[in-house]
């Protein structure tokens, strides 16, 4: 039984994928743009110049939206390559305790291009079942090892993650937090006592009670 649920994401599924969309990618503009040096001007910075048939790097969300609107082909990054996500899912399969370095917004990125750029898969029919199938063994792989990681924590040590995605520090971030803060609060539960500040207390108790009662006032009579 995994360590996680889905109620327990610090952020959502789709809030992922908004900050993975600032992810850069390459695309093959169709079209240039009437601006200056045929350049975009954003919020988040200037991207160009768009010349026809000259790779260009633009973020996801740009990509996107332009591929959208037919003026540009997306070219799927190389990571993504099914000889590469083999290779990838390979290693993670042989060594338990490795990640093997990918994207910090794999997941996001994978699950976006896959849905909204179909197209620029290769034109082979089972290229974008198989991409799609390896990036979900990866992220399965993945996560069993975060899981199986966390079931053998038996204190609060030092962890370290080499590798991990965004998606899966999501996920594990609030059991880890809620863990990390219950073995404090075992540990300071286990703390000896001090000695010292017990019989200090004990002797101020007795000193109290060995204390003569309070004289009585008698009112005077005129």
């Amino acid at each position: 039984m995994s360590l996680f649920s889905e109620a327990d994401l610090e952020f959502s599924p789709e809030e992922m994928e908004f900050f993975a969309e600032e992810e850069v990618i390459t695309v093959i503009p169709n079209v240039s743009f009437k601006t200056t040096d045929s350049s975009l001007i954003c919020i988040g910075g200037e991207w160009g110049p768009f010349r026809p048939n000259f790779p260009v790097e633009v973020p996801l969300w740009l990509a996107l939206a332009l591929q959208k609107k037919k003026c540009c082909r997306i070219q799927i990054p190389a990571w993504m390559k099914v000889e590469h996500l083999e290779d990838v899912l390979a290693e993670e399969q042989a060594h338990e305790a490795i990640f093997q370095p990918l994207p910090f917004h794999y997941i996001e990125v994978a699950h976006l291009l896959l849905r909204h750029a179909k197209e620029a898969f290769e034109e082979a029919d089972d290229v974008l079942c198989q991409t799609a199938n390896l990036i979900k063994d990866i992220r399965v792989e993945r996560f069993h090892k975060i899981d199986m990681g966390l079931k053998a924590l038996e204190g609060p040590i030092t962890v370290k993650l080499n590798n991990v995605s965004a998606m899966e520090c999501n996920i594990i971030r609030h059991f880890f937090q809620g863990a990390l803060n219950q073995f404090y609060r075992l540990a300071q539960m286990e703390e000896p006592i001090d000695m010292g500040v017990l019989g200090t207390a004990s002797s101020a108790q007795t000193q109290q009670e060995n204390r003569p009662p309070p004289r009585q006032l008698r009112r005077t009579q005129r």
